[in-house]
């Protein structure tokens, strides 16, 4: 025989619709965010003002040209800005997505900032190079500054022609001869020239009739490399120099980049199984509250969403801010920690929002009609 509900009871049962309909809009704006927003985001530049405070304390201003081991001054504020350009974010359905594919992230990644790189210190170097070349074969080149040539070399960018190849390389020779205080002989320097245009013609027939400073280096090198492919950029060049055109050194580097995505990987599957189980539990929390919308008893207990459904929030939100300040309180020396806990942001905060949302709604609405209900029960 059915239980017999007095009317209290049908009147306050009735009152914990309204009750479940608001639990299940916060249960799927939990499970939600928790699948499809962005569960960890990175923000580089704050990484990167920390490095530079850090190198700026130990090292002195490096947000001026500083010279390396081999001569070449470094802006390390440019270099700085290169490599954290960027901001890295990702939702739990991304983690899923690169976990189960078979391409790589790191790889990617690193041949794009070492593009990058080439491309603000390749002028450089060769301009240094080319000094370097001169002081051994005797020219007075101390106190010369090599950074006169770069605008000598940028020029090969414009070159469209023979005849703009001939004019840009006697240019440079020009210079050269200029800043070591020598000077070359017409045989000498026709023999530059006509190299230079050696390269231009090899470089366009490469390329189909394209030409930059970037095209010539690469496919000079794709030769020297004996490359079956020439490649024509920075970016291919060294894809091909970590797949293998380099030496065994190089080689290793890239293999040790993809053991490391596998790790990645692994990683991402561990995170996505953790957040997809609170997600659930939240998910489980709405089928239940939805259904007990029509059902006779619209009571349901919710403790597994109390236990499970922040956890995600507790790892990727309250822990990177805690962790934050407790190590930027903890002197210099660990303040580049502090900062680095300090860029990472999570979105999870809107889950920890729905789990404190749940909790007053469970211990100011759900119990007192519950205690209600159970006390008329009793007579």
């Amino acid at each position: 025989m059915a239980y017999e509900r007095s009317e209290n009871e049908v009147r306050l049962q009735r009152k914990l619709v309204p009750l479940n309909i608001v639990v299940c809009v916060l249960c799927l704006v939990s499970a939600i965010s928790l699948l499809f927003a962005p569960l960890i985001t990175i923000n580089l530049s704050e990484v990167k003002d920390a490095f530079m405070e850090m190198m700026e304390s130990e090292d002195g201003d490096y947000g001026s040209d500083a010279p390396d081991s081999d001569g070449i001054d470094i802006d390390f504020a440019v270099m700085f800005d290169v490599l954290f350009d960027d901001e890295l974010s990702f939702s739990a359905i991304d983690l899923a997505k690169f976990a189960n594919s078979d391409e790589s992230a790191i790889i990617p990644f690193v041949v794009s900032k070492m593009d990058k790189i080439m491309d603000i210190m390749i002028i450089p170097i060769m301009s240094q190079t080319i000094l370097d070349a001169f002081e051994e074969a005797g020219f007075d080149t101390e106190g010369v500054d090599y950074t006169a040539l770069n605008e000598k070399f940028e020029a090969f960018n414009n070159v469209d022609s023979e005849e703009d190849m001939r004019a840009a390389a006697g240019d440079m020779i020009d210079e050269i001869a200029r800043l070591v205080g020598g000077s070359i002989d017409s045989e000498g320097r026709t023999e530059v020239i006509e190299t230079f245009v050696d390269l231009y013609y090899d470089t366009i027939e490469v390329t189909g009739g394209d030409f930059d400073i970037e095209k010539l280096l690469c496919v000079l090198a794709s030769k020297g490399m004996e490359l079956e492919e020439p490649v024509t950029s920075y970016k291919e060049f060294v894809e091909e120099f970590f797949a293998g055109g380099g030496d065994e050194e190089t080689s290793e580097v890239f293999e040790s980049l993809a053991m490391v995505d596998e790790a990645l990987k692994v990683l991402a599957q561990g995170i996505f199984g953790m957040v997809m189980f609170s997600a659930i539990m939240w998910l489980v929390l709405f089928l239940f509250s939805l259904l007990h919308i029509f059902a006779r008893n619209k009571r349901f207990v919710m403790w597994y969403v109390k236990l499970f459904g922040g956890i995600p929030w507790f790892i990727f939100g309250l822990i990177p801010m805690v962790a934050g300040g407790a190590f930027a309180s903890m002197g210099e020396e660990m303040a580049i920690v502090g900062s680095i806990f300090g860029a990472i942001t999570s979105a999870t905060w809107i889950s920890g929002v729905c789990l404190g949302l749940l909790w007053l709604v469970s211990i100011f609405w759900a119990f007192p009609i519950k205690h209600k209900i159970r006390k008329d029960r009793k007579g």
